[in-house]
């Protein structure tokens, strides 16, 4: 865009302001590799417990737990009992080293938090089976090189894993999650510097955003320090007033990588305004909402080298559900989904992420979509492949779509504007799509090159917007409807009713 343009279309956007306020360069959110392999580089030597004095405990409840660490804070304590009643929350100490022999961990429901880490230095929480009605299984606040590593978290009712406040070089990694109440891992506050590596994430009973497999959010939850009976609700209500440039706490540096996340009545990974985060080599399957959603305000988001499959078919959620999220009164198909089905992977007022190098395959509603306010965002070289499994009488879907979705009702805290100077190329497009590509309304000064789209079953691209967009090098055997496969720069004139532009 020209300057003109740009004052008058970009930097008045509040992910735009959000990004100068966190003092965040455009170079610092370039170099993704980069970043990841540096933040991994700080877990390369996390076993120093191998070297401690140990202990052993014998014990069969959770208060007889927390009086020998106290006596042997420091050390690696091996649990060697094959049961532990939780009839407290367990505690533990800095620089020790808490070891479960394939330990499972019972309670009546009572304790809201099984193990609570505030303002520790460290430790590490491995080996252990959390099964039961428990609140929480794991809370970490303020607290520094903590490892939660080889644990089974199941039927938690609430959040397994917490970590929030000025948290960092936090790990969790080789983790079972199974069908918890909302979801497996959050992370929220100025929480930095965390690996998230290796885990299963499966059977999420809530669908709500914050019930997502990861979820990594900068709005605030209360915490639980000196309420570990769960009293207070760590469920977040989002604050509809916020502006979304005031989001200044947010968790930052997350890497999660090698993950399996599925079949969750949530999204696979919902991010509401982290920034620098990297998502890679995951498969995020079968999950009733969005496969990867980056949300309000997310910055430097990178997600790349992921299996994103079989997403958004909102087959599996309640009336409640699906008034929650505005799309009740269009009513239920014959199977009983609802009609308006979700994408692979959705960007909403969110800038300067990468989509690159990811299968999207057989996801219900779209493959990327950018619903509103997608600022500079770059999708490069991915398979995309028949992400229009959710057509029906009402919808119908694409393999990228530039959205500009209208609102049921208008917040505050975020832009209801199309999407400008995003960058759309080399990417193969394959499969049944309504039109391969999507410009909505008004989007503005998007680049589109080198895209390969076959067998759409109507346009390969489909653009209603009025605005000048680039389109250079784009191939199909299906005919484009307004704009071309290939002009150097291309102001739309498309109306409906028009002839379409055949390439």
């Amino acid at each position: 865009m020209s300057m003109e343009d740009q004052k008058e279309h970009i930097m008045p956007l509040q992910v735009i302001k959000r990004m100068e306020n966190l003092k965040l360069s455009e170079n610092d959110l370039l170099w993704p590799e980069k970043c990841e392999e540096e933040i991994c580089s700080l877990f390369l030597n996390c076993d120093v417990e191998d070297h401690k004095k140990q202990a052993l405990f014998t014990g069969n409840t959770a208060g007889e737990l927390n009086a020998f660490l106290l006596k042997h804070a420091g050390m690696t304590v091996l649990v060697q009992s094959r049961e532990v009643f939780i009839d407290e929350t367990i505690l533990v100490p800095d620089y020790t080293f808490l070891k479960g022999e394939s330990t499972i961990l019972r309670g009546g429901g009572k304790t809201g938090v099984v193990f609570y880490l505030a303002g520790r230095n460290h430790a590490s929480v491995t080996g252990f089976t959390i099964d039961g009605n428990f609140l929480y299984g794991i809370y970490i606040s303020d607290s520094r090189d903590i490892m939660v590593c080889g644990n089974t978290f199941r039927h938690i009712a609430r959040k397994p894993v917490t970590v929030t406040g000025n948290s960092a070089r936090i790990m969790v990694c080789g983790c079972v999650f199974e069908e918890n109440g909302q979801g497996g891992i959050q992370i929220n506050g100025n929480a930095a510097d965390v690996l998230i590596e290796g885990n299963v994430i499966e059977g999420s009973q809530c669908s709500d955003n914050w019930s997502a497999g990861i979820v990594l959010t900068a709005n605030g939850i209360p915490d639980t320090a000196g309420d570990r009976n769960g009293d207070s609700c760590l469920n977040i209500t989002m604050d509809r007033e916020r502006m979304l440039y005031d989001m200044l706490s947010a968790p930052c540096r997350i890497v999660m990588r090698n993950n399996i996340i599925s079949h969750n009545n949530s999204s696979g990974i919902y991010c509401f305004g982290p920034y620098m985060v990297y998502i890679t080599h995951n498969q995020i399957v079968g999950n009733d909402k969005e496969g990867i959603c980056l949300d309000f305000g997310t910055l430097g988001g990178y997600a790349a080298y992921n299996d994103v499959m079989r997403n958004g078919g909102r087959t599996r959620q309640t009336d409640r559900d699906l008034e929650h999220d505005f799309v009740l009164e269009i009513g239920r198909l014959e199977d009983g989904s609802s009609p308006a089905k979700l994408p692979g992977i959705s960007i909403d007022n969110s800038a300067y992420n990468m989509i690159y190098n990811n299968r999207i395959e057989g996801n219900f509603g779209s493959g990327v979509k950018m619903v509103r306010t997608g600022i500079r965002n770059i999708i490069s070289t991915n398979i995309i492949n028949g992400n229009n499994q959710g057509q029906n009488s009402r919808f119908h879907f694409f393999g990228i779509e530039l959205a500009n979705t209208a609102a049921d009702f208008v917040e505050a805290g975020m832009d209801y504007r199309p999407d400008y100077e995003n960058i759309i190329c080399r990417n193969m497009i394959t499969g049944r799509h309504y039109a391969g590509v999507f410009l909505a309304e008004e989007v503005y000064m998007n680049d589109l090159f080198d895209n390969v789209i076959l067998d759409a079953s109507e346009w390969s691209m489909e653009c209603i917007s009025r605005m000048k967009n680039n389109t250079l090098n784009n191939l199909s055997q299906v005919p484009s409807r307004g704009i071309p496969l290939s002009a150097a720069s291309f102001e739309a004139v498309f109306v409906p009713g028009m002839v379409p532009v055949e390439i």
